[in-house]
């Protein structure tokens, strides 16, 4: 049971990732917006992410 959820899990994340245009993520419109002070301290203390890609999981219980 455990194995098909987490594969419906990967299938659906799989196309949901495929249909983002990754170069049109607009971060400060997204995690630096005066509403999301925690993301602005995260972004801060990674300090310069130049060429560099982020994964983001959220960890939700099943």
């Amino acid at each position: 049971m455990q194995d098909e959820i987490l594969a419906k899990e990967r299938k659906f994340h799989d196309i949901w990732a495929s249909t983002i245009d990754i170069e049109g993520i607009r971060v400060v419109d997204y995690f630096e917006s005066c509403t999301a002070p925690e993301n602005r301290f995260i972004i801060k203390q990674m300090r310069d992410l130049t060429d560099k890609y982020l994964l983001d999981l959220e960890c939700t219980p099943i």
